[in-house]
């Protein structure tokens, strides 16, 4: 691949990135507690994120994995407590983000960071069969959590460590899976709390599994999907660009398809966005949003015209980055609200 396209595409992914990692907002305190949080960004407060305390201790993402599944599905974007665990320790029930050790990424085939539900936490004697999880001599019911398929006696959880579920558990890699069962508790990054979209599954985390609901009310859930569906282009361009990076190295190949696709994706994303700006209708949002709409137009135009990928990923990163900043400007905390969203 050519240096310039491969710059190009790292460009676009580092953009997506850094809105990952939270943007840069104003300095209001977030609620007190994560579940306070969760419910406000449930009810589709999400200005609760941005202040600078809150982006201290919090982090908004979106669920790559069936793993936890009913409970979170695929896609479902969420609010992390990175700060949970500061004087507290993990309780049973808590959904929680880890890192593996190597011997259990060995045996999920993937390094990646997990999500999973502490079943047992220090002292707990814990047990799998086919009927479920036996806690102490008791039978641990979670709302949704599928039954085991193996059977497995775990040793008494050691201090400093936790055993950890997935509630999809047929099909999760989790303690039921690893050679050395147990997570440390410092290697837990933090609490999930809540989910805030989609909005028929937003609500606040419930330790005996599922989501309390949530019900959003006036302007704030047309807010919500603006701000995701401009945060989901940006993503799914950004997917695009990758594959015409690849075809333009590749012209025998792909033979312009990957442009192709690349403009057909600019115009599949425009229509969302122009739907989400009619909901929002006179909402200071719509405004940044028709922005880049309109910027979005003369990009796909140049994507026929054969302007140069390099060229093309400066623009596109710089027009999805310009609009999310004006949401953010339009939907301050205590002027308004303004909506965050992406943890594996």
């Amino acid at each position: 691949m050519r240096r310039p396209l491969l710059h190009a595409a790292l460009l676009l992914v580092a953009g997506a990135s850094a809105l990952a990692a939270g943007p840069a907002g104003a300095a209001d305190p977030a609620p007190a507690t994560g579940p306070e949080i969760a419910a406000a960004a449930a009810a589709g407060d999400l200005g609760v994120l941005l202040g600078r305390e809150a982006r201290r201790r919090l982090e908004a993402g979106t669920i790559l994995t069936i793993e936890m599944s009913p409970t979170l599905g695929n896609g479902d974007a969420v609010v992390l407590d990175r700060a949970a665990y500061r004087g507290a320790a993990p309780a049973r029930g808590d959904v929680v983000v880890h890192r593996l050790r190597p011997d259990q990424a060995e045996d999920c085939d993937s390094g990646a960071e997990r999500i999973a539900r502490v079943v047992g936490v220090p002292g707990d004697a814990v047990r799998l069969d086919g009927t479920g999880v036996v806690v102490n001599g008791q039978p641990l019911a979670v709302a949704g959590a599928g039954m085991p398929d193996r059977t497995r006696t775990f040793p008494v959880v050691p201090p400093g460590r936790v055993l950890v579920l997935g509630d999809n558990r047929r099909y999760a890699c989790d303690s039921a899976s690893w050679r050395t069962p147990f997570v440390a508790v410092r290697a837990i990054r933090g609490r999930i709390e809540g989910v805030f979209w989609p909005r028929h599954h937003a609500g606040v985390l419930l330790a005996s599994g599922g989501v309390e609901r949530r019900a959003a009310g006036g302007p704030l859930p047309a807010r919500v999907d603006a701000y995701m569906e401009l945060r989901r282009g940006y993503a799914a361009t950004t997917v695009a660009f990758l594959g015409a990076v690849v075809c333009e190295d590749e012209p025998g190949d792909c033979d312009g398809r990957g442009r192709g696709a690349l403009g057909d994706e600019i115009r599949r994303v425009r229509a969302r966005l122009r739907a989400a700006a009619d909901t929002l209708g006179d909402d200071c949002g719509a405004a940044p949003v028709r922005r880049v709409l309109a910027r979005l137009g003369r990009d796909h135009r140049a994507v026929g015209a054969g302007v140069s990928l390099d060229r093309l990923a400066t623009r596109l990163d710089h027009h999805f980055l310009t609009g999310l900043s004006g949401l953010r400007a339009c939907w301050r905390v205590g002027g308004g609200t303004r909506p965050e969203a992406a943890v594996r």
